[in-house]
């Protein structure tokens, strides 16, 4: 069953999240997922949200998703991603 990752992100530094951005991607695709899209916060219709912008990746099920975040290459990543932003990570699985 498929599921989501919602990345919520803040860029603090722009040439290090590219960095970040070049390695988190192959580590993505090498677990089974695809980035779906990254959307800017254009408007908050209710609630709190105070993100700058936010991806959606889909992965097969979540053993994928949850390889993926676990894995070496991504969490050798982790301190590049934590200087250039601030994020919050969350897997999403389908009601139902």
């Amino acid at each position: 069953m498929t599921v989501t990752v919602l990345v919520q992100v803040s860029i603090k530094d722009q040439e290090k999240f590219s960095q970040y951005g070049a390695v988190a991607g192959a580590t993505i695709k090498a677990a089974g997922g695809e980035v779906v899209g990254r959307f800017r916060n254009s408007e908050v219709f209710a609630g709190d949200f105070s993100y700058a912008t936010f991806v959606l990746i889909n992965f097969p099920d979540a053993a994928a998703a949850k390889g993926w975040y676990a894995s070496p290459e991504y969490q050798a990543v982790i301190p590049v991603r934590d200087e250039a932003s601030d994020v919050v990570i969350v897997l999403g699985e389908p009601l139902g």
